[in-house]
Formats: structure tokens, sequence, C-alpha cells
């Protein structure tokens, strides 16, 4: 009799071992998604404004030469930081990860999104600190200005691009909770437990 039970212990347990690594995998290559699509999107975005702004900028005068200037050398940036993260995000694509590391990876993306945002937030105020400081120098006017106005726009544009990355991964982390805590009801009938 106790032999019994104990394949049924043990088929539980594989069905257990078989439905969390289905679900691990799941979890993760929807991350590895979301993180190649906002790669991809930054890395377009900065590809266009080098694009546009390197074929206005030799036509341009005074601050809005300037403007188009700070747009390519911002976005030579992000085109670096986008080719980064999107290789690092295939590197890591199918590296085996507990749900703890999921969850725990998941947490360290969200956080460094919010934490550009913040970020974010001061490339604007810095750019505004230019124009206003344009006022006052009349020797670097023109500068300061395009400067400022290159780094509002940019600032603007990663602002709501990490808010609405960060939203997406969150969507995803409260999505993903439901299916861990149904799997979780499931094999709690058996008196199997997984924690997280």
């Amino acid at each position: 009799m106790k032999v019994k039970w104990l394949h049924i212990l043990l088929l539980l347990g594989i069905v257990y071992s078989s439905c969390a690594q289905e679900f691990q995998y799941a979890f993760k290559e929807k991350q590895y998604e979301i993180t190649k699509v906002g790669m991809l999107t930054l890395g377009s975005w900065a590809l266009g404004n080098i694009a546009i702004n390197g074929a206005l900028v030799s036509q341009a005068e005074g601050s809005t030469k300037y403007f188009h200037e700070m747009n390519i050398y911002w976005n030579l940036v992000n085109l670096a930081i986008a080719g980064g993260g999107y290789w690092v995000n295939n590197k890591n694509r199918n590296k085996a990860y507990s749900p703890y590391d999921l969850v725990k990876e998941q947490a360290k993306i969200e956080k460094t999104l919010l934490f550009n945002a913040g970020l974010d937030v001061a490339y604007m105020a810095i750019g505004q600190l230019l124009k206003e400081r344009a006022k006052n120098i009349n020797d670097r006017l023109e500068r300061l200005k395009g400067f400022g106005n290159g780094l509002i726009l940019q600032g603007a544009f990663l602002f709501v691009f990490d808010l609405s990355l960060h939203a997406i991964h969150v969507h995803h982390r409260n999505k993903a909770q439901k299916n861990f805590q149904q799997i979780k009801f499931s094999l709690n009938i058996s008196g199997i437990r997984m924690y997280f």
C-alpha cells in the first residue's frame, strides 16, 4: 500500500515539475519578447532620428542646427543601448531560471525602467535649464537653446517609452501571478505546494 502512495506522489511530482517548467518557460519567453520589441523600438527611434536629423543638420542654422546635432549625438547612445540590450536579451533567452530567479529578474527589469523614467525627467529638466541659461548668455545662446530643445524631445520620448515598457512588463507579471496561483491551487489538492 505504501509503495502505491509513493508511486502516486512520484507521479504528482513529475506532473508538478512538468507544469512548473512549462510555465517558467512561457513566462521567460514572454519576458524575452517584451524586451526584444522594446529594444527594437528604441533602435528604430534611434536610427530614424539619426537619419532624419543627419539629413537636416547641414541645411539648418542657429539653434535648429544644434537641435539636430543633439538628436544625432543622443541617438547614437540610444542605438548602442538598444543594440546592447538586444544582445543581452538574446544571450539570456535560454538561460535556466528558478521561479525565484524569474520573479527577481522581473523585479529588476521593472525597477530599472522606473529608474530610467526618473532620469528621463532629469533630462527634460536639464534641457529646460539650458534654454533658460541661453537667455542670459549671448555667445552660446543658439547652442544652449538647440541642445536644450533636443534634450527635452529625447527625454520626453524616453519617458513615454520607459513607462510604457514598464506597464507592459507589470501587466505580464500580474497575468503570470494568476497562473502561478492556479498551478499552486491545483497542486495543493494533492498536497504538493509551490512557493514563490
